[in-house]
Order: C-alpha cells, then structure tokens, then sequence
C-alpha cells in the first residue's frame, strides 16, 4: 500500500485509473476502502485516488487547518496540478476548505452529505448523523464510542452488506481520534467563506437523510456561487455507498458538462 510523509505521519492512499484525477475524501469514520464503488465505476474514465486520514496524537494539533494541508501535500504528492476534490461528510469540511485556500488546484469541487455547519448539536447526535446506521441515538456519547470501537477487526467480514460493512470497516478507528474529529465539526463553519469558493461545485445529498443535513445541503448550493444541487433519490447519509450507482452517473455527468475537453 503507497503511503506518504505527512510531517512524520504516514498517510496510506489508493490511486487507480487514468484521466482527470478525482481525490475522494472520507467522512467522520470513514477510510480509503469505503470508495472501492468509486475505483470500480469510475475508474474506467477517470483517475481515483483516497486515501485515510491521519489519526490523532492529540486535541490541540487536529485541526482542520492540517487535515487540509495534509490533501495539500498528496496532491502535490502525486504531482497533480489541478483535480476534482470529491469530501463526503466530515470530508466535504476538508474539501471545501481546501477549495478556498487552494483555488488554483481544485477544477471542481464535489460535496457528498456535506454540511457548511452542524451548530447547536450534541455530541452523541453528532456521531449518530455522521456514522453508519449501527450507531443507535439513544446511546449517550461514551456509549456511542464504545459500540463503534469495541472491537478492532481486520476486515468486516465477507457477508456483511450495505452500512453494516461501513460501520464494522469503521470499528478500527481509535476513541481519541473519533472524539478529535468530533472537535473538528463543532468548531467548523464555512458561511463566511463559501461565497469565496470559485470551483464549478456539486452538491450531493441523499433523499432519506436528517432534516438538518437536508437543509445544509441546500445552504452549501445557496451559498456557493457555481453550484448544482442534487438530491439522491432512496440515498441515506452515505449514497456513494448505498446509491454508486446513481451518484457515480451523476459526478460523471456534472463533469462531462462542466469542465471542457473531458
């Protein structure tokens, strides 16, 4: 598996396929695996590459400002001068970010359940809108990590399907890094600056997701001065998953229309 230094950390990535390069950013506990329908569907026409965000040493030092430098730092890896940056969830935080400060190296933008903030959340909400199904809301907050990540499996096994197999591959995150990344999404809001991002952006949201990811999705479009809105028809919070097929079709589509000589 390719890895590369981030500042003393190493960061694993996947990289398949030729043409436009398509960087796909996974959610709160997500990882590179999680797009393999992407590679699959895409990959044909397209250039994919993920890879799995650091992990925590600490709550002082995971910040967004690194995470997105650290995107910053395997796309000049791959000697990529401009590429579609495609976050889902807590990974359209680093994409949206990255497309303000990076303009010149994002030629579209692709936001999956994204969200410009989630204020005035707890968090044991917090974690049951941005994992997998598994996650019950009547869990508090420590009982939620402890129901994530009891266990450490190498690979969910082979027959388990849909968001059941996203939340056992997601059981291998550590406690301190979940409880990091939650600090991340409390503090984060894009509203100010969105009006800034210049990238031709689609926005993907799933028809079956939480009202406020719903309405966030429609202030991400709102705000974003270049954008579509597409709503995933049966699509929950992870329709590059659940829905491939359709969301696939539609990046496809976004890109063939927006950016010329595809």
């Amino acid at each position: 598996m390719p890895t590369i230094d981030t500042d003393g950390t190493r960061m694993a990535y996947e990289d398949a396929g030729t043409g436009l390069p398509i960087v796909f950013i996974p959610g709160l506990v997500g990882a590179k695996e999680w797009f393999g329908y992407q590679f699959s569907g895409l990959g044909q026409k397209y250039r994919i590459v993920s890879y799995d965000l650091r992990e925590a040493h600490g709550l002082a030092s995971y910040t967004l400002d690194v995470l997105t430098e650290d995107l910053a730092r395997l796309v000049t890896s791959l000697r990529l001068h401009s590429a579609v940056i495609a976050g889902h969830s807590f990974g359209a935080m680093i994409a949206q970010r990255f497309a303000a400060m990076h303009p010149e190296r994002v030629g579209a933008l692709v936001l999956i359940s994204g969200f410009p903030h989630l204020a005035g959340q707890g968090r044991d909400t917090l974690v049951e809108s941005l994992s997998p199904g598994a996650v019950r809301a009547e869990s508090t907050f420590r009982s939620l990590v402890t129901r994530l990540f009891r266990t450490k499996p190498p690979d969910p096994p082979e027959d388990v399907e849909g968001t059941e197999w996203l939340a056992a591959h997601g059981s291998r995150l550590s406690r301190a890094t979940l409880a990091a990344r939650i600090g991340v999404v409390e503090q984060f809001n894009s509203s100010e600056w969105l009006r800034y991002i210049e990238a031709p952006t689609l926005v993907l949201v799933g028809s079956q997701d939480r009202a406020p990811l719903l309405a966030a999705a429609r202030m991400l479009y709102e705000a974003i001065p270049d954008s579509a809105l597409e709503v995933v028809e049966d699509g929950d919070h992870f329709p590059f998953y659940t829905r491939h097929d359709i969301v696939n079709g539609t990046i496809d589509d976004f890109l063939t229309e927006r950016l010329a000589g595809l």
